[in-house]
């Protein structure tokens, strides 16, 4: 019969102790039981003639050190002990399977087990920490843990804290900070990605992925809004701090805008439509560029609409979208009132025959009888539609007043100047038309009541 050497020996002391730890009893009592069963273990190791005993004792020693760590917290002892122990029995746990070539494959999975078990409780301690303190354990973690799969997901997860804290400190208006954290997340994914390159694992290859996704997406965010804080500051100054405006640098400033659109374009909708309001202001208010600001600000609240339901009428940069493009409306139909009416005074001299016609025949309307059947004739005979089926309706000749009203609303139709299209007919005639459908539609509204329907 072969005899046990000495490290099995130290090894089996241990476990005595350790399930005497194991049974009911006050934490501290089970804690003291605990640290002996560490010592055996330890007393196992320098004293392991192969690797087959180094792996159980070093096992043994991490799962040790993870209840110690565990009954640490149950007692509230101090951060810097309780981490200590979650890294030593990490450490030895990990180290444990560097050196089990001769182990079974279920001796394997199982010492994975709890070595992963171990990390998820040690993470979830340090979860309640400040943010440095968090990343600095974490760092601890990751140093003594040799197990790539494990040492991936340590870094994974120290990438997700820090790009956590970036878009807190995006939403709190750090941009700055927030931009210096995204910088640094790149280290630990990358240490992911090179720890990971022996893992077949497809969650983990996602979240790190995904990961990957919403670090760029965050970056692009980031560097929009400072690209808008930059230029927001130096437009300010440039418009308030001189008595002339440097037009170079306010092209430094539209600069700054069109790098905040295309940095969010289509990642970060409101972003966009902020810098595009910003760049409409510009373009308003400094080169007076009417086509080029009213483009940004149409843009501005077509973006703002593709996200309802939420709604921006409280945000400056909306309002200010909406009050110059109204600004512009209200403008171009002056201009057209404008234009009209010089339009009009150029036709009513070149109509001057046509018109003089069309004043006698409703000045003897006037003076003659209500709906004097005369005068419709007399447009319709003067002044023909190209139409050949548009004709005067022959109520017009009877004296029942419902058909004779039937025959001045179809007069209206015919000679609507809407029926006219100037670009085929020419402006001329739809001026003319104007003309004549004024003077039916008096004559309507005096003698048949009510106006049109």
């Amino acid at each position: 019969m072969t005899s046990e050497s000495n490290s099995t020996y130290l090894r089996k002391k241990g476990n005595k102790h350790y399930a005497n730890a194991l049974q009911d009893g006050s934490p501290s009592i089970m804690r003291d039981n605990l640290i002996i069963a560490m010592k055996y273990y330890y007393s196992a190791e320098r004293e392991a003639g192969d690797p087959d005993e180094i792996a159980s004792a070093r096992k043994n020693i991490g799962i040790a050190c993870w209840r110690v760590a565990t009954l640490n917290v149950s007692l509230n002892e101090k951060l810097d002990i309780c981490l200590q122990y979650y890294k030593q029995a990490l450490d030895n746990i990990s180290r444990s399977l560097m050196n089990c070539t001769v182990k079974s494959k279920e001796w394997k999975v199982n010492t994975r087990k709890k070595m992963e078990d171990c990390l998820e409780e040690a993470i979830e301690y340090i979860s309640s920490l400040d943010y440095g303190a968090k990343i600095r354990a974490l760092e601890d973690l990751s140093g003594v843990v040799y197990y790539r799969e494990t040492k991936a997901a340590i870094y994974l997860r120290i990438a997700t804290e820090m790009f956590h804290k970036s878009v807190s400190k995006l939403a709190a208006g750090d941009i700055k900070g927030s931009l210096a954290l995204l910088g640094d997340c790149y280290r630990p994914v990358q240490e992911a990605k090179k720890f990971d390159t022996e893992i077949y694992d497809d969650q983990f290859d996602t979240d790190l992925r995904v990961l990957e996704g919403d670090l760029l997406l965050h970056s692009c965010i980031s560097e929009a809004s400072q690209a808008l804080q930059t230029g927001d500051e130096l437009l300010e100054h440039i418009t308030l701090d001189q008595e002339d405006i440097n037009i170079d640098m306010v092209w430094e400033v539209v600069d700054w805008y069109k790098k905040s659109i295309l940095l969010t374009r289509e990642l970060d909708l409101e972003r966009e439509a902020i810098a595009h309001s910003k760049l409409g202001n510009v373009y308003d208010r400094v080169f007076k560029m009417k086509e080029y600001a009213k483009r940004n600000y149409k843009r501005g609240i077509e973006l703002a609409c593709t996200l309802a339901p939420r709604t921006f009428h409280d945000q400056q940069w909306y309002k200010d979208c909406a009050a110059a493009l109204q600004k512009y409306q209200q403008e171009a139909a002056r201009q057209d009132g404008k234009e009209y009416e010089e339009r009009k005074k150029k036709y009513h001299a070149i109509l001057k025959d046509e018109l003089a016609i069309l004043k006698k025949w409703k000045e003897k309307n006037d003076a003659g009888k209500k709906g004097n059947a005369e005068l419709l004739k007399c447009i319709y005979k003067k002044f023909p539609l190209s139409d050949p089926k548009k004709t005067i309706d022959s109520g017009i000749d009877t004296q029942e007043y419902d058909k004779m009203r039937k025959a001045w609303i179809k007069a209206i139709s015919h000679y609507h100047p809407d029926k006219v299209n100037a670009d085929d007919d020419g402006e001329k005639l739809k001026f003319l038309h104007e003309e004549i459908t004024k003077v039916i539609t008096n004559v309507y509204n005096r003698d048949f009541k009510g106006g049109i329907e």
